[in-house]
């Protein structure tokens, strides 16, 4: 069992290597301090897959029929997203969708991307409903957004 002054220690000598080769690229005048800066988070969640991003597509796919249609062509009823990422910890997928106002069709589409979760094994989805407050040209498009539902679905 490691005993405290010694976990201090290999504390201490992955702090100075770190330090020493963010100083090193620093010197250097590279911008590769993101790449040192990124290695963390490689260590924890695993390096961006493929998996994750075809798992996306099937969401968007499954849940795209579901959006309503829009009023007027200048109404923006989409779906977006961002793969997730699964390593010793977990990312989820992140979805999201633009102005769909009403309750009953938020409930449809958490259903179905439920559904496709549980029955294709999929990692958390995190599920955002934004709502865009129309430019004074009556375009909902561009306009600034915000989050008025969130939740994680696993």
């Amino acid at each position: 069992m490691l005993k405290r002054h010694r976990v201090g220690v290999i504390l201490a000598v992955i702090a100075v290597v770190f330090a020493v080769t963010v100083g090193y690229f620093q010197w250097q005048g590279e911008g590769a301090i993101e790449y040192v800066m990124a290695a963390p988070h490689f260590l924890l969640y695993g390096l961006p897959s493929e998996k994750y991003q075809a798992q996306l597509y099937k969401l968007q796919d499954a849940v795209q029929p579901l959006l309503p249609k829009g009023e007027d062509i200048r109404d923006h009823i989409a779906v977006y997203g961002e793969g997730g990422e699964a390593g010793f910890l977990t990312i989820p997928t992140r979805l999201q969708i633009y102005n769909v106002s009403d309750p009953a069709d938020q409930e449809r589409i958490i259903a179905r991307v439920r559904e496709k979760v549980t029955g294709d094994r999929m990692i958390p989805v995190r599920v955002e409903f934004h709502q865009e407050t129309a430019l004074p040209s009556g375009q909902k498009a561009g306009g600034p957004d915000t989050i008025t539902r969130t939740l994680i679905v696993r």
